[in-house]
């Protein structure tokens, strides 16, 4: 077969054998000659070898392809020309030729001798001179002028993410086709056997595929770390969708409360569709998304405004129940006037704490599983205690959020201006609770493993 002579003439020559068929030339490691040089790309060219036929064809190089120093896209190729990859000569070389067979006829002699006559009459023809010729060696010619400088291929340059599959732009792509110059990942080429080894073909233009040296990077899990994550809780209910909400709930709470006595019916849908919103910035965090939750559906009356009303109620009864039944208890009238028994006001007291304490994980888990049942104690406490440092700073935000609110109120009491102080206690209303759904998914998606909820 023949060869391909890089480096002709010089100390540095070495060759390259060439198949039957399509071998492909450049840095590339799967290519069928690798020529390491920064001049050469990836996949430089193709040389088809069809019985004595030499046929050179450029893969669309960086420098470009040059045969004799005339750039080439397509060429024949013969012994003696001069092939040129960028800045790499090379030199076409066929086999040796094989000594052609010699011919040998065989003559028996004859029993009776020849006679004399007719030995005399044809004497025997003397073989013929052979003269030989040396001539002098021709000189090298010298070697085609290279361009002074070289762009850097792109085979050269660390792409800025991975290749991805023409026809599926989620997958990496494991081959490229040097014909096409696409790429695929392995549903989109042909496997056919070729010789000894299994190729990869382009559906396409049916071109042996290069393979891809793929190195799969995990993304970064921004929200893995409840703690990492959790600052920036804090401007989620400014994003888009979360801050026409705050503004237009902001709106229509100062209008429910302006209603006063006549506003029950508004009171009940504010509750009912603010739950249901709250609902959704937990699910929206818990599958560790960025993005703003979308409002409620109001489609259906019942199911969309009263049931999330009803949950409300019922978790409030739930986590402050005890404390209520305590009051009665005790009588509300002599707990305001602090004339109650001391014994009961110190059942009173840890009561509301313990309210306090449970409320945030049993509002997570009634948000998570939809129903109210989930907020029983068998539910709740074990996972208060699997994520005991992470639920204590939930814990912490809550009371500090408690604490501002407080002071809030008492301050917008002390503006004049007529439903300004309704539209401030509403809209900072509105701002913490966003942020506390927003914290109590994150603390949930950090450690949903640990909590198992779904897991069994």
């Amino acid at each position: 077969m023949p060869r391909l002579l890089v480096n002709p003439g010089s100390p540095h020559q070495w060759e390259i054998p060439l198949k039957t068929g399509a071998n492909t030339l450049g840095r590339s490691s799967a290519c069928d000659g690798q020529i390491e040089h920064d001049s050469v790309s990836g996949t430089h060219c193709q040389v088809f070898v069809n019985g004595e036929s030499v046929m050179v064809k450029d893969l669309g190089s960086t420098n470009g392809t040059f045969l004799n120093r005339s750039p080439i896209q397509e060429s024949a190729l013969v012994p003696g020309q001069r092939l040129q990859l960028g800045g790499v000569e090379m030199e076409l070389a066929p086999d040796p030729p094989r000594a052609a067979p010699t011919a040998l006829r065989v003559t028996l002699a004859s029993a009776t001798a020849a006679p004399a006559a007719a030995t005399t009459a044809n004497p025997p023809v003397a073989p013929p001179r052979v003269s030989l010729r040396v001539a002098t060696h021709e000189a090298v010619p010298p070697p085609p002028s290279a361009p002074a400088s070289y762009v850097p291929d792109e085979y050269s340059v660390a792409p800025e993410g991975p290749a991805m599959c023409k026809y599926h732009p989620k997958s990496a792509a494991r081959y490229l086709c040097p014909q096409c110059q696409l790429h695929y990942c392995e549903l989109c080429v042909m496997s056919r056997p070729d010789g000894q080894r299994t190729g990869r073909f382009c559906r396409r233009c049916s071109t042996e595929c290069v393979a891809l040296n793929v190195q799969l990077v995990a993304p970064v899990d921004h929200h893995a770390n409840f703690f990492t994550s959790l600052p920036g809780a804090f401007a989620y209910p400014f994003k888009a969708k979360s801050l026409m909400f705050l503004v237009l709930g902001t709106i229509f709470f100062a209008l429910v409360d302006f209603l006063g006595t006549y506003s029950l019916y508004l009171q009940i849908v504010y509750i009912g569709y603010t739950f249901a919103y709250l609902q959704r910035v937990i699910h929206t965090a818990a599958q560790g998304s960025d993005e703003a939750a979308d409002w409620p559906d109001i489609s259906e009356f019942w199911q969309d405004i009263m049931v999330p009303f009803f949950q409300t109620v019922g978790l409030f009864i739930v986590c402050f129940g005890p404390s209520i039944g305590l009051a009665f208890w005790a009588g509300f009238d002599a707990v305001k006037s602090g004339d109650a028994d001391p014994v009961k006001m110190m059942l009173i007291i840890p009561a509301i704490i313990a309210g306090a304490a449970y409320y945030p994980m049993a509002l997570l888990a009634l948000a998570m599983f939809d129903s109210i049942v989930s907020a029983n104690p068998l539910v709740v406490i074990p996972a208060m205690i699997r994520v005991p440092l992470e639920y204590l700073v939930v814990l912490i935000l809550f009371a500090i959020i408690f604490a501002v609110k407080i002071a809030e109120g008492f301050l917008a009491e002390l503006i004049s201006v007529p439903v300004l102080p309704d539209l401030i206690v509403a809209g900072v209303g509105l701002y913490f609770l966003t942020l506390q759904g927003r914290a109590l998914g994150l603390m949930y998606y950090a450690k949903r493993e640990k909590l198992g909820w779904f897991s069994r």
